[in-house]
């Protein structure tokens, strides 16, 4: 493994050092023509997405989007995803700060929504104006991920597909319990892509990819699930979902330890996870200061790392 090293960020995976060469020869080399099929996946998780998100500005400065074949993003990783194929990532980040740092996308207080979706995309349609033609003319795909409520199953929607792109970047983000209002695409309903918590690595793999990189925003270890009284209001709430995807909702424990075997087993793949030590902001956390130092952390990470190799 690389020398490089940070207290508050750790690398771990199948041949870590094999996904950071592979970066290196591909900027070196100005090509992706070398057998390989390069993905990238973005982990979701309400605010936290700003450490993906100070990553993918260090990737973006150095590298450009286009050295990945795919890139995937589930939830907030679908919103980092698309900023950052759109090569605006380091506008867009600044929407976590400035944007969503505010009462008025979330407040734990209120009747749902807790997390306004609305006003997310609201914010990145005429504000933040992300550039969907950008996005979709980028070579690299952008696969986002939702869960259908009547199977509990994962969904895809490509940057290719003849889907709006807002759409399916708010059917990833929408939350159950705290958003609460399930978003229709051609006549099936979704919800928050990161329900099911597998991080898309099989996906990837289905997919044909033979490295992959994942950027994570909350350490490996991670607590387990909540109370048993946390877990029957949960199911009660769920229950108008119906019994698969309530189903899926609370098998998200085994879900991550699936997805962290696949990381760490699948033979001929080699993976590489940018994970941060420790846990410094929840999904809801709204203070600026802490926002800001956490993006700035993983900047700095992710650029050392680079200059490393």
């Amino acid at each position: 493994m690389s020398s490089f090293s940070d207290p508050n960020f750790t690398i771990f995976g199948r041949n870590p050092d094999g996904v950071l060469e592979l970066l290196k020869e591909r900027k070196r080399r100005e090509t992706k023509d070398d057998g390989r099929k390069f993905g990238l996946i973005i982990e979701g998780g309400g605010m936290r997405g700003i450490i993906a998100g100070g990553m993918l500005v260090a990737l973006h400065e150095s590298l450009g989007a286009e050295i990945f074949d795919i890139v995937y993003g589930t939830s907030a990783g679908a919103l980092s995803g698309a900023f950052f194929l759109s090569g605006q990532i380091p506008y867009g980040i600044a929407i976590y700060y400035e944007d969503l740092a505010t009462e008025k996308f979330i407040n734990l207080a209120r009747i749902p929504p807790k997390f306004d979706i609305d006003y997310l995309i609201n914010i990145i349609e005429y504000k933040r104006k992300l550039d969907i033609s950008a996005l979709k003319c980028n070579a690299t795909e952008l696969i986002i991920a939702s869960t259908d409520i009547t199977t509990g199953e994962q969904h895809y929607i490509s940057s290719r597909d003849n889907v709006s792109i807002l759409t399916a970047i708010k059917a990833s983000c929408a939350l159950p319990i705290f958003y609460d209002k399930p978003i229709e695409i051609k006549g099936n309903r979704y919800l928050d892509g990161g329900t099911i918590n597998d991080l898309l690595v099989r996906k990837a793999i289905d997919d044909g990819c033979t490295d992959i990189l994942i950027l994570f925003t909350r350490p490996r270890e991670r607590p387990r699930r909540a109370s048993r009284v946390s877990s029957f209001i949960e199911a009660v709430e769920l229950r108008k979902y119906g019994e698969r995807f309530a189903a899926t909702f609370f098998n998200r424990d085994q879900a991550y330890e699936k997805a962290l075997n696949c990381i760490e087993e699948t033979e001929n793949i080699r993976t590489a996870v940018v994970a941060p030590h420790f846990q410094t902001l929840t999904i809801s956390t709204i203070n600026k200061k802490r926002l800001k130092r956490a993006c700035a952390g993983s900047y700095q990470f992710m650029r050392g790392l680079l200059e490393n190799y």
